[in-house]
């Protein structure tokens, strides 16, 4: 969409969200010239890890084509094989009283990536629709969260059925707290570099950051970092810091 947001920064707004009990309304849209089919095979997968988060509050919607937008003004450039008016604008105005075509800002379209019958669509459909389906039921969202007690972390996390404990002391400790709050490996390193001087440079803090991406504690895209779990009590990412660091 090149709105300058990541898919780990949308998540990092759905944990924060979550901690302080606010509901983000939002949806999902595909469609858009250009993409790949693994894309969606991806998003597949990632929506299984976030299913404790709040879900859109429909299934996929596909693009749509409005006056002015890039999507109009370049459309050749985006491959798109028909452009014409929606069809209730032929029931607005009357035969011959103007040129809809001039005044009109929606439009329908048809290009290649506009199928919403194909497989990784349906993929991503499904995952949704089971999210929605744990929304509405009487459990609710399944839990992935974590609570802080003297030097360590407990970890509860039932998304995938009866659930995990999971106990984080040290160098992992202080890892998964500081990506409360997206992170680089580099920014990692630099913060915890007076701390675990030796950790970090001899590549145990990479392992430790490789471990906990295995175990699904840490999410990584595009080399940046995001903890999965929320908080059971709303902290701040710089009381996390000053607490991990002090």
């Amino acid at each position: 969409m090149r709105k300058g947001t990541t898919a780990l920064q949308n998540i990092q707004f759905l944990r924060w969200a979550a901690e302080i009990g606010v509901t983000a309304t939002y949806n999902i849209l595909a469609g858009f010239p250009g993409e790949k089919e693994e894309w969606y095979y991806e998003m597949a997968d990632l929506i299984k890890k976030i299913v404790h988060l709040s879900p859109p509050k429909y299934n996929i919607h596909f693009i749509e084509m409005h006056r002015f937008s890039p999507f109009f003004n370049r459309r050749e450039q985006y491959g798109v094989d028909e452009c014409s008016l929606r069809a209730d604008y032929q029931m607005t105005f009357p035969d011959g009283l103007l040129d809809p075509m001039k005044i009109g800002y929606f439009f329908q379209t048809q290009y290649k990536n506009k199928d919403q019958d194909s497989p990784h669509i349906k993929r991503v459909r499904e995952e949704i629709d089971r999210w929605l389906d744990y929304k509405k039921s009487p459990q609710g969202l399944p839990l992935y969260n974590y609570s802080i007690g003297p030097g360590f972390l407990k970890i509860f996390d039932n998304r995938y059925g009866d659930g995990r404990f999971i106990f984080l002391a040290d160098l992992h400790h202080d890892v998964a707290l500081l990506c409360d709050e997206i992170q680089s490996r580099q920014s990692l390193k630099n913060y915890l570099a007076e701390k675990w001087p030796v950790e970090t440079k001899n590549g145990t803090l990479d392992q430790v950051i490789d471990e906990l991406v295995q175990r699904d504690i840490l999410l990584e895209e595009n080399k940046q970092l995001l903890l999965l779990p929320v908080g059971v009590k709303y902290r701040d990412s710089t009381e996390l810091k000053n607490y991990v660091l002090s």
